[in-house]
């Protein structure tokens, strides 16, 4: 496949989407090569990469028949840090609870603040079914209750059932990153003593009060 080639290449990254407003539905077949009609490629490559070499291979690799056309565009340099800190904001639930990445100051007269670093894992509070599970977990009576997370991601709703006032909380991922996130987050927090994580062939759960799967 052609993107297996750009990975070749040291590709950092590629994404496949639709030219067009083509729809694409899974069968739920065994099929794995289905894509749209017209698929847009993309590759981000570092300065370097051999284009003269790499070139070549993608006409030969798919025809030139199938190629619409293409382009080469340099990325200016950025403060990176930057440009992905500037999409996070402090968030706050059921006035309650606050989300805050931990370059930030939180809001005043919150109960509860939960400092948050994403890291390579899903969870900043921002998505939608995210935002959801905070909301009601925000508004629910924790204490004394076992709470699994299943599927932590980045730990934020097990870490923020742990500041809502949760005994014990189990929080796995098949993820060993969005785990490492989690661990480096409940540390941040002060929230390992009644934390446990693992990959979920490892853990063993208790009878639990409540379980999250925000999947």
């Amino acid at each position: 496949a052609l993107s297996e080639l750009l990975v070749q290449f040291g590709a950092i990254a590629v994404s496949l989407s639709a030219l067009s407003d083509e729809h694409l539905f899974d069968s739920n077949s065994a099929q794995t090569d289905d894509l749209w009609i017209e698929t847009r490629i993309s590759a981000l490559l570092y300065e370097d990469t051999d284009l003269d070499t790499l070139l070549p291979l993608i006409r030969k690799r798919i025809g030139d028949e199938h190629i619409r056309n293409y382009s080469i565009d340099s990325l200016a340099d950025k403060n990176w840090v930057g440009e992905y800190r500037q999409n996070h904001q402090a968030r706050i639930f059921a006035n309650r609870l606050c989300v805050c990445p931990d370059w930030l100051e939180p809001p005043a007269n919150v109960e509860q603040i939960l400092w948050l670093d994403p890291g390579l894992a899903f969870g900043t509070g921002s998505h939608e079914t995210t935002g959801l599970c905070l909301d009601w977990l925000a508004k629910q009576t924790l204490e004394n209750k076992i709470v699994v997370d299943y599927g932590c991601g980045s730990g934020i709703l097990a870490l923020s059932a742990l500041k809502l006032g949760a005994d014990h909380v189990y929080a796995t991922d098949i993820d060993s990153q969005a785990l490492a996130a989690t661990i480096a987050n409940a540390e941040k927090n002060h929230l390992t003593a009644n934390l446990v994580t693992g990959l979920p062939d490892t853990m063993q759960f208790p009878e639990a009060d409540l379980l999250l799967a925000n999947i």
